[in-house]
């Protein structure tokens, strides 16, 4: 009986992480300067390597690698909490 369920969770874990909807476990860590406001993961060079796209609520715009590691850091705009990022 115990290894049906065991079968089934992984089936809805795996269901979830195919809608994006989850998180296997927490790997690094990233201090942000302000309030984390947003979140995207992409790859937006076309290198094969998702990267983290991290807005604050000070306007500030973070690019980390998948290992956390800080690509670039910069506030945008007037400081306006960076809320909302599309996909393009």
């Amino acid at each position: 009986m115990e290894s049906t369920s065991l079968e089934t969770d992984k089936q809805m874990l795996l269901e979830l992480l195919l809608k994006g909807l989850a998180v296997v476990e927490c790997r690094q860590r990233f201090r942000a300067r302000n309030r984390v406001t947003c979140v995207r993961a992409v790859d937006i060079d076309n290198d094969g390597d998702i990267e983290i796209i991290v807005g604050g609520a000070d306007g500030r715009l973070s690019v980390l690698s998948k290992e956390c590691e800080a690509h670039w850091s910069h506030i945008v705009g007037d400081k306006s909490p960076v809320t909302t990022m599309a996909q393009l």
